[in-house]
Formats: C-alpha cells, sequence, structure tokens
C-alpha cells in the first residue's frame, strides 16, 4: 500500500479518532495519519520484538490510546464506511479491512507491551514515615500490692531481707532528664547574659523607669472625632442626561400650568373648600364605623351557625357510623360466599392449564421440526446464491479492468495542448452579452473604486456636520436648564419667606364621634339574638 495514494480515508479515521479525543485543533494530523498507516498495514511487516522500541521513542500514552481506538468493535465498519466514499467496495474489502483485520493479533500484542512498559517506567510511590515514639517515660506500671495483715506481736515478725535505699530514690531517668533540664538553663542564662553584655546600643531595653513615668501617666479621655468632610461628587453632565433633565422640566411646568388653570376655572373660595373636607372626612369615619360593626355582627352570626352545623352534624355522624357497621357485616358474608366460588374457579383453570400446556408443547416440537427443514432449503439456496454472486462480481471485475486498459491507451494516445498567447484586449469568445477583456475589467475597477472614495467622503462631511448640530444643541439645552435652576431657586426662596412671616393656625379641636346605627345593623342584631336562642335550645 502506498500511503499518499489512501491519504483521503487515512485523514478521515485520524480525524474522528481526534474528535474522540476531545482535541479542539489538528495540529498532530499529519502523525497521526503516519501513525494509523503504519499501525493497520504495516505492523505485522515490522520484527515485532523490536518494533515496541520504536514506538517507545514516541508518547507512549498516546500510542496505547491509538491501540485502544483501533481494537475497538466497531472499528472494521469504520473502515468500510470512510472507504466507501473514496474507493469501490470491493476494493475496500480486499485492500483496507482484510488487511486491518490480519494485524489485529499484533496490535494486541503491542497493547499489552506498551501497559508492560508504563508499569515498569512507573514511578513506585513511597511509603509514607511512620513516627516511633519515645518509650522512655512510658514504663509499665505494676499495681499495688495488698499489704499483709498487721500481726498482734510485731517482734515475731521477721524481715527475710532487708529494703534496699534505692526504693526511696527517684528513677534514674527521670534523675538524668531534671540534670539535663539544669544544665540547658545554666547554658542558656550564660548565653543570654554574653548577648545582653556585647549587643549593640539599639538593642538595649528602655530603663525602667520610663516604664515607671508611663504608669503613672493617667488615662486619656476618650474624645470624638468629627465626621470627616468629602468633597462634594461632580456628576458629569452627558448630552443624554441632559435632554432627559430638559424633559422633566417641561413637564414638570405643563403640569403647573394645569393646575393652575383648573384653579381659575373652579370655586375661588379656601373656606367652603375646607368645610367640604371636614364633612367628607366626618361622613368616612361614620362608614367605617358601620362596616365595623357590621362585620362584628356578621362574625358573630357565623360563630353561631357554626356551632349548630356541628351538632348537626355530630348526629349525622352517628347515623352514619350505624349504617357502615351493617353494611360492613353484609359485605363479609358476600367475601366469604366469594372466596369459595373463587376457589372453586382456580381449580377449574389449573386443570384447563395443564391440557393447554400438553397441547402446546406437541405444537412447539412439530413447529421445530418445521422450521429445521425450512432452514436446510434456505442454506442451500443461500449457498447457490453466494455461489453465483461471486461469479458475476468476477466477470465485473474483468470487464472493468479492460475497461481501465482501454482509458490508458486512449489516454496514452491523446496529443498534447497547444500553447496558446495571451492577450488582455481580448475576451473568452463565449457569445455572452455580459463579458469583457481583462483590461476593461482593470478599467471599471478603477472607476468604480473612485466613486466609492467619493461617496465616503461626502458621507465623513455629513457625519461632521451632524455632530457640530447635536453639540449646539445640547450645549443651548443646558444653559436653559441653568436658567430655569436658578429662577426656582428664587421662587422658592420667597415662599419660604412668605411662610415664615404667616402666623400659626391653632389646632382644631378633635370632636368625639358619636355612636351611629342604621336599619342594615339593626336588622344583623335581631338576626344574631334569635341565632343564640336557637343554639340554647338544640344544646338543652
Amino acid at each position: 500500500m502506498n500511503i499518499v495514494r489512501y491519504t483521503v480515508f487515512l485523514d478521515s479515521i485520524s480525524k474522528d479518532y481526534l474528535d474522540k479525543q476531545n482535541c479542539r485543533n489538528y495540529n498532530d494530523l499529519s502523525q497521526t495519519i503516519v501513525f494509523v498507516y503504519i499501525l493497520s498495514y504495516r505492523i505485522c511487516s515490522l520484527f515485532f520484538e523490536d518494533s515496541i522500541d520504536c514506538f517507545v521513542r514516541f508518547k507512549v500514552k498516546k500510542m496505547l490510546s491509538l491501540v485502544v481506538y483501533l481494537l475497538r468493535t466497531e472499528t472494521p465498519n469504520l473502515f468500510h464506511e470512510k472507504g466507501c466514499l473514496t474507493f469501490e467496495e470491493d476494493f475496500v474489502e480486499g485492500n483496507l479491512v482484510l488487511p486491518f483485520l490480519e494485524a489485529t493479533p499484533c496490535l494486541e500484542k503491542l497493547q499489552q507491551q506498551l501497559k508492560q512498559h508504563i508499569r515498569n517506567t512507573k514511578i513506585p510511590k513511597k511509603e509514607s514515615t511512620t513516627p516511633v515514639f519515645m518509650n522512655v517515660l512510658n514504663r509499665p506500671r505494676t499495681g499495688l500490692k495488698v499489704p499483709p495483715g498487721t500481726p498482734e506481736d510485731l517482734s515475731a515478725m521477721k524481715f527475710t531481707r532487708q529494703i534496699p535505699k534505692t526504693n526511696y530514690l527517684k528513677p534514674s531517668t527521670e534523675r538524668k532528664l531534671e540534670l539535663l533540664s539544669a544544665t540547658n538553663r545554666i547554658n542558656a542564662m550564660r548565653l543570654l547574659k554574653d548577648a545582653n553584655e556585647n549587643a549593640p546600643s539599639c538593642f538595649y531595653r528602655r530603663k525602667d523607669s520610663d516604664n515607671s513615668v508611663e504608669k503613672e501617666k493617667p488615662k486619656a479621655t476618650f474624645v470624638g472625632k468629627s465626621v470627616p468632610k468629602f468633597k462634594p461628587v461632580e456628576v458629569k453632565q452627558t448630552a443624554a442626561s441632559t435632554l432627559r433633565e430638559c424633559a422633566r422640566v417641561i413637564n414638570m411646568e405643563e403640569k403647573e400650568i394645569k393646575r393652575l388653570k383648573a384653579l381659575a376655572e373652579g370655586g375661588t373660595d379656601p373656606a367652603s373648600i375646607l368645610k367640604f373636607q371636614e364633612e367628607r372626612r366626618q361622613q368616612q369615619k361614620e362608614e367605617e364605623l358601620l362596616k365595623i360593626q357590621e362585620k362584628h355582627l356578621l362574625a358573630l352570626l357565623s360563630r353561631e351557625n357554626a356551632f349548630i352545623a356541628k351538632q348537626s352534624l355530630l348526629n349525622d355522624v352517628k347515623a352514619h357510623a350505624e349504617s357502615v357497621r351493617k353494611e360492613k357485616q353484609e359485605l363479609y358474608d358476600k367475601l366469604e360466599k366469594w372466596r369459595e366460588n373463587h376457589n372453586r374457579e382456580m381449580m377449574e383453570i389449573v386443570v384447563k392449564c395443564r391440557e393447554v400446556e400438553q397441547a402446546s408443547r406437541e405444537a412447539f416440537n412439530a413447529m421445530v421440526d418445521e422450521k429445521r427443514q425450512k432452514a436446510a432449503e434456505v442454506t442451500e439456496e443461500s449457498r447457490q446464491l453466494k455461489a453465483q454472486l461471486v461469479k458475476q462480481r468476477e466477470e465485473e471485475t474483468g470487464r472493468k479492468i479492460k475497461l481501465i486498459q482501454e482509458i490508458k491507451t486512449l489516454q496514452s494516445l491523446r496529443a498534447l495542448p497547444s500553447i496558446k498567447d495571451f492577450d488582455p484586449t481580448e475576451s473568452s469568445g463565449l457569445g455572452l452579452l455580459c463579458e469583457m477583456s481583462l483590461a476593461e475589467l482593470k478599467e471599471r475597477l478603477f472607476w468604480t473604486k473612485m466613486k466609492l472614495d467619493e461617496e465616503t467622503k461626502e458621507r465623513k462631511s455629513v457625519i461632521y456636520r451632524e455632530r457640530e448640530r447635536q453639540k449646539n444643541l445640547i450645549n443651548e439645552t443646558r444653559k436653559a436648564l441653568e436658567e430655569y435652576k436658578a429662577s426656582k431657586l428664587v421662587v422658592k426662596l420667597l415662599h419660604i419667606a412668605n411662610y415664615l412671616r404667616r402666623a400659626v393656625f391653632p389646632a382644631k379641636s378633635r370632636q368625639r364621634l358619636q355612636p351611629v346605627s342604621s336599619p342594615e345593623i339593626d336588622a344583623l342584631r335581631k338576626k344574631l339574638e334569635e341565632q343564640k336562642a336557637l343554639r340554647s335550645q338544640k344544646g338543652t
């Protein structure tokens, strides 16, 4: 096989492998194509014991993943599918799929050797260090023995041997540790003394007199800090904010004009307006009291109705429970009868099922014999059809070979084309209305470019004029807003001065609301009394 001849086929296989590996680019596509070609069609021709050494020189994990990809069950189908897009089906089966299937055992052996190489080159993980603690102070502690009973005559008690003096001394380990600790302390104090004597002046501590003065100083009283003053943040005015503020001012002026017109058209006596507002407020309070009284009476009425409904519900529940008991007893009787009938029917069904099972077994045996006979006939027919198909393919292959030989002969006999001079002023001569020569095309392109340049300059000038107009509009709007704010500030100051000159009005005395009543409330009260009487009668 020639790798250049099958470049398109190997390129599609390599791209599918890279897509399976989630590669975002195809930088290693050419290298992958070579590896796919070698592993699929040249692995058998290599001396296999040395082939592992040439693969190890590349990335071993990448080679292992490629071998695993080629050993998948769907890889032969993929080879057949991609190959049929470029070559004929017979050629693909004979030259692409069958050699790949023959190389499968070598690929499996290569996969095992690559895995073994990865295991051998893997750096073993170091075992964690287990700390060993000192066992000096962990002495075994023996339990105290119970002293013997004190004899009546101590002189009669005879000790076998004298108590050693070491029992009254500390253990040697503790004495050694205390001695080492004292020695270390003496050495540390000596080193500290030498360091203090030989230290530079900047390392000396302050005198004790300074500490005493500091102790005598009284505690400082807490002084609250004033709030820090920050500079006012200057809001950057843009064209959009200026236009929005101008629109808001215009809207406020229109609302003020409408309000003044409405006041001019209506009544001008403020006392009558205040009187009307007071009457309206009084009427609203009376209506609210009526609503509250009505809601209270409705709540009491619903409470009485709930008590009556609860008593009637208890009576209904008792009657329903009695009917449920009777119905339950009837259902138990019916269930017992139904169980007896069901057992009888099940026995009959079991007998029928056994008969049907025996009949189905016999029918199954007959069907198996018939299928075996048909399978033998179909096998014979398929064998004959395969032989006929192989014969037809051989004839078709011979016919194609002859046709290819004839085409090659015709191609070898074809004369070389004559060299023709190129004239840029001549057209192609196809007979179309829109055809033109190369020189004419260049001329038209030149004039088109000049027109585009003129249009671009004109558009730039229009854009510049529009920007200047917008800048002038924004500046005029800002000036108008500043004048409006100044006039508003003057008017506001005048209003504040007038308000301060006015006298404070005396507070109005609050009138105590008189209890009110209505026909609806009287009717609800009467209905509530009737419901209370009805509930008391039912309770007794």
